[in-house]
């Protein structure tokens, strides 16, 4: 399926920047050409989930393995306009997932592995998808079983496919496909070939949020690996570890697909556990690494990257407000990569630069190579305002209340991205990220719509009225807390936090703290005062980091 605006197509193409290639065709050429090269090497740890392939995995080994799933979602009858989701943490099989739905000429939406039911339930109530693949279970969550409780409530699932044994009643294991054994069905890929690139590849979440899906192509998500390439200065001899699972536009652009348009190594690590983390660093040869910025800051990291580890580094910042006030250390060997809300990415080698975005174009490469992003501040002061993008890796569209596809740009191509940003210094030209519009915490790297956890606290009986609060925190960006006004008669914290869980409420929206109050604070026109409830709690203003137009 092709969206988008055909003159907007046509520049990018002309430029350079957008080819005539899929993910899997890229696969396709790479097991062609290279068969026997490693290309993959699966996660050292997979706590609860035994693998039924080898670790390391050759290019024409990988591409014999999508082209069997490929074959059973195509036996299923699912394909072109079909959206299949994909709930699995940062293992060979979601790779082979996402390129296998490709194949099969579907879109791919893949989820955050931390979503729970509630979560998931929001998140493909609203795209719709055909058929979820996930596995059995993962560090002791049921991934396959909460797959299956989700359907019921997603009148759209018609298959939950499942990796992985103990499968629950009403999943489909799909194990078979990574057999040497496994069949192949020898069908016409039902792309077109004449612009497969352009070809709707997936349905990413803004930040982690179940409301905001954006739509990619395949050229915007190989165009984003081409920014990471030549910042990290990735070639074909490169073995790199990634930390990043392939459920966002980094994760995908500096792992998937930075393995398949440069012929690199990819080296998968999940979770992050410091011990298995330091004895992947000792293995597989590894030239570079990819990290969230603030575990990459950590002491402990830092020591272990001193010790072991002499390759290219490169710093992941999910939230580029967090960004654009960070200090990292300065290393001559490491590269910043900034997320922009899930709208693009940007990159700099110079620490001083983090979370900044140059406004006008921003050329990759020599100062005469294409165009990559463009910029502009728009609808605020003179050197402030919301920040909008437009160039080649932007999402094509958002996916509306009604499951569809919706222009996401202005007239002129540009993005309105809700990120406010100003120039720091007078006369520059780099803008920094200030906030985002609306009421929102990050917890983790997840964004959490204030409103909507409000709303998801007060659906306990014994609760009034209900506001979440967040405090700073160094490592999950802040710490989610509830003030709760109970309604007559007893109250039970641990009954509040059981309905939560039986709810299928992911941890990241799970207060950490909880408190009863006797009222809210509320402007005016309504507004809960979060600030003040944190100054009345800690005697402090702890929640004052909440994000607020």
């Amino acid at each position: 399926m092709i969206v988008g605006d055909p003159k907007i197509a046509q520049r990018h193409a002309g430029s350079g920047m957008w080819g005539q290639v899929s993910l899997d065709g890229l696969l396709r050429k790479l097991a062609a050409r290279t068969p026997d090269r490693i290309v993959l090497v699966d996660a050292e740890m997979r706590p609860g989930w035994k693998r039924a392939f080898p670790r390391e995995l050759s290019a024409a080994t990988l591409e014999r393995m999508v082209s069997a799933l490929a074959s059973r979602i195509v036996d299923l009858g699912l394909g072109p306009r079909d959206r299949i989701a994909i709930h699995l943490p940062n293992t060979a099989e979601s790779l082979v997932g996402i390129l296998a739905v490709m194949r099969a000429g579907a879109i791919a939406v893949p989820l955050p592995a931390s979503w729970r039911r509630a979560e998931m339930a929001e998140a493909l109530n609203r795209v719709r998808p055909a058929a979820i693949i996930t596995t059995g279970g993962f560090e002791q969550t049921p991934l396959a079983g909460i797959a299956c409780q989700t359907a019921f409530e997603v009148f759209s699932l018609r298959y939950v496919l499942s990796f992985g044994e103990s499968l629950p009643e009403g999943a489909t294991g799909i194990d078979a496909c990574l057999l040497a054994e496994a069949p192949i069905r020898e069908y016409e890929p039902p792309v077109p070939a004449d612009a497969p690139g352009r070809h709707v590849a997936a349905l990413l979440f803004r930040s982690g949020d179940p409301q905001r899906p954006v739509a990619f192509g395949h050229d915007q998500l190989l165009c984003a690996a081409t920014l990471i390439a030549v910042h990290g200065r990735l070639g074909a001899g490169a073995a790199m570890l990634t930390t990043l699972p392939a459920s966002g536009l980094a994760g995908l652009a500096a792992g998937l697909a930075a393995m398949l348009t440069t012929g690199s190594r990819l080296c998968l690590a999940v979770p992050f556990d410091m011990g298995s983390f330091i004895r992947d660093l000792g293995r597989d040869s590894l030239t570079h690494l990819v990290l969230p910025g603030i575990v990459a800051e950590a002491s402990r990291v830092r020591s272990a990257l001193h010790d072991r580890f002499s390759g290219r580094l490169l710093r992941y910042w999910g939230d580029p407000v967090h960004a654009a006030t960070a200090e990292p250390a300065n290393d001559p060997q490491a590269v910043d990569i900034v997320n922009l809300d899930e709208m693009a990415l940007v990159a700099t080698e110079n620490p001083a630069l983090i979370g900044r975005v140059p406004l006008g174009e921003t050329r990759l490469g020599p100062p005469d190579g294409p165009v990559v992003l463009e910029a502009r501040l728009e609808g605020g002061p003179v050197g402030a305002g919301e920040l909008q993008l437009a160039g080649p890796m932007c999402p094509l569209a958002r996916i509306g209340d009604d499951g569809g596809f919706h222009p996401l740009g202005t007239a002129d191509g540009f993005c309105p991205t809700g990120l406010t940003a100003g120039i720091p210094e007078a006369g520059g030209r780099d803008a920094a990220c200030t906030g985002l519009s609306g009421e929102y915490f990050r917890i983790g790297g997840m964004l959490v719509g204030a409103a909507r956890v409000d709303a998801l606290y007060r659906t306990f009986e014994g609760v009034v009225d209900a506001a979440a609060y967040a405090e700073p925190h160094p490592v999950l960006g802040q710490r989610l807390h509830a003030a709760l006004v109970p309604g007559p008669g007893t109250f039970s914290i641990r009954a509040f936090r059981d309905h939560l869980r039986q709810a299928g409420v992911a941890d990241y929206r799970m207060p950490e703290r909880i408190t009863l109050v006797e009222s809210l604070p509320r402007d005016a026109d309504g507004s809960i005062l979060r600030r003040q409830i944190a100054i009345a709690v800690h005697g402090r203003g702890a929640g004052s980091s909440l994000t607020a137009a």
